[in-house]
């Protein structure tokens, strides 16, 4: 029975995740990014707990209380609090228009259950189509990065692209040691807090978060 459910929440919150990624791609502002990255890191604590819903450790327990705590609490309140603070209103554009944005995301889709992918979506066993989903939701974060033009959207980026790694290393059953994930909530800790200074500091310079402004920077 636990079997089953753990099953069950675990797919719920790769699709989920899935989603947030989409949305990251659509949305238009800034206010938005962060509330979707908090319901992101959000199935990313579920997905820690799911797998040991039979033999919950307290490490387990704990990772998952400071995943929660650090990303989906304390990173997206300080980037919105950064948003508030600076005047961010909405994002730059992007290289490529939504509904390319979205055959682009099609395409991952069928890149990622094609034979080239297959190796890796066995490594979750018998959850074939769940791991393809979870190898598009990277492939769609690194699309995120390359294809906006604000710098926010691509530290969001960044950050969708280190849930999915670690979402494929849960479903993999790759060892999640407390030390690794003490270790990635430390890195997440660190590029919120660099793009609290960073991003300002771009914007009073060269008034604009589209990077293609930056190479005023040079001057």
């Amino acid at each position: 029975m636990n079997m089953s459910l753990s099953l069950a929440v675990i797919q719920v919150c790769v699709v989920l995740l899935f989603l947030t990624i989409i949305g990251l791609h659509v949305v238009k502002k800034n206010l938005s990014e962060a509330a979707l990255y908090s319901l992101q890191s959000l199935t990313i604590v579920v997905l820690l707990i799911a797998p040991h819903l039979n033999d919950l450790s307290p490490d387990i327990l704990a990772i998952a209380f400071l995943t929660l705590v650090v990303k989906v609490i304390f990173a997206p309140q300080f980037l919105r609090h950064m948003v508030l603070k600076n005047g961010f209103k909405f994002t730059s554009s992007t290289y490529a228009n939504t509904p390319v944005t979205l055959l682009l995301i099609v395409g991952i889709l069928g890149l990622v259950t094609s034979s080239i992918f297959a190796p890796l979506a066995m490594l979750a066993g018998g959850q074939h189509l769940t791991t393809s989903l979870v190898l598009a939701a990277i492939l769609s974060s690194l699309l995120l990065v390359v294809n906006r033009k604000g710098a926010f959207s691509e530290v969001m980026g960044v950050l969708s692209l280190e849930n999915s790694i670690v979402a494929f290393g849960i479903l993999a059953g790759l060892e999640q040691s407390a030390v690794l994930q003490l270790g990635i909530i430390f890195d997440v800790s660190i590029w919120v807090i660099v793009a609290t200074v960073f991003v300002p500091l771009v914007y009073q310079h060269i008034g604009s978060l589209d990077v293609t402004n930056m190479k005023k920077l040079r001057d």
